[in-house]
Parts: C-alpha cells; structure tokens; sequence
C-alpha cells in the first residue's frame, strides 16, 4: 500500500495479490471511499502475459483520469513482474471502453460478442503515471 496525489486527490493505492486473481484498488484518503479497481491475473502458461478482468471507477469519479491511472498502475505491474503482454476483452455494448483503450495505445484484436484487447508492453510507447496528473 502506498500513498499518492493525483490531481487534486490524496490517494492510496492498495495491492490484493491472490493466486485467482490480482487487483488493485484506489481510495480517496479525504473520505476513505474507493474509487474503483482493476481486477487481473498473471499468467506462464501457455506463454508469459497478464489478462485483464476489469477496470471498474465509481460513477462520481469517473472522466477524471482514475481509469488510465489504474491502468497505468497495472502496466507498471506487469513490467515488475516481467509481463511484456496483455490481453483483455469488452463488451461492445460499452461504449466508453473502446475510446478508452486506444487512448491508452491498445489494440483492437478482434470485435466481435466480445472484443479483445492487446498491448505490448516492451514497445513503450505509453504514458508514465507521473505524466498523468500534468
């Protein structure tokens, strides 16, 4: 756990590592109320990648930049643990979502039911987290 500002924000950031599934959570420290989360897990088999379950922010907080800080967290995550790829999906029906991951430098693999997300991580070409809140 961790202590950070974000925008006009006292936030902590809290690591729930479990064998199922990872996630971390942001709270804003004024009120101790959550923010939202990011739920993922790590995986060796059949090659080394992270596969993303959701990213979840509360309604008040949402278009303020908690999303791509999760993300980011996420990513940082993952390079920490040596994952140089990440997969997910979202519903169609989300139509934030889509924006949201190209913005973030994801590719859209496959738009379908469900339309998977990709990234990797060794190109580098995203934001760090301290260029977030500039």
């Amino acid at each position: 756990m961790c202590v950070v500002k974000f925008n006009e924000y006292k936030l902590k950031i809290k690591y729930k590592d479990e064998k199922e599934c990872n996630e971390i959570f942001l709270i804003d420290l004024e009120n101790e109320q959550e923010i939202g989360y990011i739920s993922f897990k790590l995986n060796n088999s059949p090659y080394k990648h992270a596969w993303l379950y959701k990213i979840e922010i509360e309604e008040k907080y949402q278009c303020n930049g908690f999303g791509t800080l999760l993300l980011k967290l996420f990513e940082n995550y993952c390079i920490d643990n040596k994952i140089d790829y990440v997969e997910g999906k979202y519903y169609p029906l989300n139509k934030v979502a889509k924006p949201f991951y190209l913005k973030n430098n994801y590719k859209i693999e496959k738009e379908y039911y469900d339309t998977y997300v990709v990234k990797n991580l060794k190109e580098k070409n995203f934001l760090k987290i301290d260029e977030l809140s500039k």
